[in-house]
């Protein structure tokens, strides 16, 4: 966490140091932007109780390569590795959503008495599925 803290810290202070007023603003102002949307995935999921909250590393990563800016050895490490644990994380474990709402599957036994499930499906449905067709 501190070295994360360090890293955040020293490229803020970078752009400060190398960039103009106006550019530095952009330089902050674009990487709130990223900060507050996925921010707004968890005031969603404080605000449904539920829905599911998972922050992927792929997510972090994401967010972490994108500080990285200046042509200095410490950023471009920050760059190749968030860039390196991004396209790990996505490519092993897919872009798995960061709020989900849960999941229900419907189970009937056929004619033959062998058992069939139907693809997932939301809440909602599984409630009028079950009421009005069961």
């Amino acid at each position: 966490a501190a070295g994360a803290a360090f890293l955040v810290i020293w490229h803020v202070y970078t752009a400060y140091n190398n960039n103009s007023c106006s550019g530095f603003a952009a330089y902050v102002l674009s990487r709130l932007v990223l900060v507050l949307f996925y921010g707004g995935h968890l005031v969603a999921k404080f605000a449904d109780d539920e829905l599911t909250f998972h922050f992927h590393h792929y997510m972090v990563a994401f967010l972490a390569a994108s500080l990285a800016e200046f042509n200095h050895p410490l950023s471009m490490m920050l760059l190749a590795i968030g860039t390196g644990v991004f396209v790990q994380g996505i490519a092993a474990y897919d872009a798995d959503p960061i709020i989900s709402n849960p999941q229900y599957h419907l189970t009937f036994r056929g004619r033959s008495g062998q058992e069939l499930t139907s693809p997932r499906i939301s809440k909602e449905a599984a409630i009028f599925f079950n009421s009005h067709c069961i």
